[in-house]
């Protein structure tokens, strides 16, 4: 049991690095296709979580795509973050999901996300 914590480590720097990569991939639109932008932030937003920080992804059907084509709302609240806060009405959730990420990356783990580096 005492050598599962130094993999799941390792495990998570990969998936959180890989995460990043796709999300500013994404942010600069040069995402390439055969990308699993699902697979790539599904582990981020899991370690987000287990470091206390809440995930809403809200899907409102009362938001008609004709009136209101922004029908999905994701918010990112808590833990680590403290007072701060993530929240954006969308129509592209892999974008508000990715950007919800990077956002994460820049407050907590003090990523440096800006594509000048």
């Amino acid at each position: 049991m005492l050598l599962v914590a130094p993999i799941r480590t390792c495990t998570f720097m990969n998936n959180r690095s890989r995460a990043l990569e796709i999300a500013s991939a994404k942010r600069s639109g040069f995402a390439e296709r055969d990308w699993k932008i699902w697979d790539g932030l599904w582990p981020a937003l899991e370690t987000m979580a287990d470091e206390g920080a809440i995930i809403v992804v809200k899907l409102d059907g009362g938001r008609t795509r004709d009136e209101f084509p922004k029908r999905y709302t994701v918010i990112v609240s808590g833990g680590r973050l403290g007072d701060e806060f993530y929240r954006e009405d969308t129509s592209d959730l892999e974008g508000a999901l990715c950007e919800a990420v990077i956002f994460y990356a820049e407050k907590v783990w003090k990523e440096d996300t800006s594509s000048d580096h």
